[in-house]
């Protein structure tokens, strides 16, 4: 994506608003034929983000400390409690959030990495009404007037997915995030499968080379009207080594406040 635009043809990176915007293209690896999913995510992608969100939302009622009571919580509250904030200046330069989020992802560390999202900047500040005006248009992925949840799914959930699972998937199985569906025609395919996705092979992945493009003050990019949450943005291009052969990608950062903090992630 270009900073503050609409998202390029095959970017999966995704600056405000976080919407899905890609096609989904069916790979068939068993030979068996193709089928189609609705919408930019498949289904794996989901269940990996769906059963890190579970673990989240098990440590925080759990555990009794949160930013909210456990009392009634919502599920949107009890994932919002469990979002943690960077310290101030935590990350003070692009390279340490890029450093940070791949040691995250490298130890699988869903709890921590939410440090170096916008996700609760991101929950707070965006509007049905903003965001329709901003698309100029609707559709199943986005969220809506008095649906919590559908917000959660829309904006809170698409840095976790992208940056976290997206990569991880990018990293373990290159082309598979943007890809889609692999036929399983035995219990034989299953298991070649599950070995490529294996979050082991991540332990050894580190950064090789990071490139930065010249930093963009705000004002080059927000949209007129709109809040102004992001002071800078960056964009990276980063190589990662430690699985296989190197692989290219890159990174969208914003500044908010006195933090670097991710926004995108997609193969170069």
């Amino acid at each position: 994506m270009a900073i503050g635009g609409k998202p390029r043809p095959g970017r999966r990176s995704r600056l405000l608003p976080l919407a899905v915007l890609w096609s989904l293209q069916v790979l068939d690896i068993g030979g068996h034929g193709t089928g189609s999913i609705r919408g930019g995510w498949s289904a794996l992608g989901w269940a990996v983000v769906g059963a890190g969100i579970a673990s989240i939302l098990w440590v925080t009622v759990s555990s009794g400390s949160s930013k909210a009571s456990t009392g009634n919580r919502t599920v949107v509250d009890a994932f919002l409690a469990a979002v943690q904030q960077p310290t101030s200046a935590e990350f003070p330069s692009p390279d340490s959030a890029i450093r940070f989020l791949v040691e995250q992802v490298r130890t699988q560390n869903l709890a921590d990495v939410t440090r170096v999202l916008p996700i609760d900047e991101l929950y707070e500040h965006e509007t049905f009404e903003w965001r329709a005006t901003w698309l100029e248009s609707i559709d199943l992925e986005s969220f809506f007037p008095g649906q919590p949840l559908s917000k959660l799914e829309t904006v809170a959930l698409e840095p976790l997915r992208n940056v976290y699972t997206d990569f991880a998937l990018d990293l373990l199985m290159p082309g598979f995030a943007d890809h889609g569906v692999y036929t399983l025609p035995d219990a034989a395919a299953v298991k070649r499968l599950e070995a490529k996705l294996d979050p082991g092979r991540l332990k050894g992945i580190f950064v090789k080379k990071i490139t930065l493009s010249a930093t963009q003050p705000a004002s080059k990019f927000l949209t007129p009207g709109h809040d102004p949450l992001i002071e800078e943005a960056v964009e990276a291009n980063v190589i990662v080594g430690g699985i296989g052969a190197p692989l290219g990608f890159d990174f969208d950062l914003w500044k908010v406040g006195t933090n670097w903090l991710m926004v995108g992630v997609s193969p170069a």
